[in-house]
């Protein structure tokens, strides 16, 4: 007998990040505002299932597939830390206080 390595869909996960990008807050109200008939828990239901896709869909055109973000964000604020060692310039402490603030809210 074989065995196949499939898994099943992949689980949808919601990224607290989505909420600060230009655009999120709109898909979600557009999905959520779609007119729903049935019971307070069906309408909660349809509603809550409209909204998932939308933001699969906004994700997928607005911020796709990402896998090495958190390494390559990583990688930037060694890179930064190491520059601190011999003194940072203005915008330099911004983009690591920039930096550190995205790695520790989205990964």
């Amino acid at each position: 007998m074989e065995f196949s390595n499939f898994q099943g869909p992949k689980p949808f996960r919601f990224e607290h990040f989505w909420l600060s990008m230009t655009g999120s807050k709109e898909v979600i109200d557009t999905a959520w505002l779609q007119e729903v008939h049935g019971s307070p828990v069906y309408k909660l239901f349809m509603k809550n299932s409209n909204v998932k896709p939308a933001l699969i869909v906004w994700n997928k055109n607005n911020i796709g597939h990402c896998p090495n973000r958190g390494r390559d964000l990583e990688h930037r604020v060694n890179a930064l830390q190491e520059e601190a060692l011999e003194g940072l310039m203005g915008h330099e402490s911004e983009d690591l206080r920039v930096l550190f603030s995205d790695l520790h809210n989205h990964y």
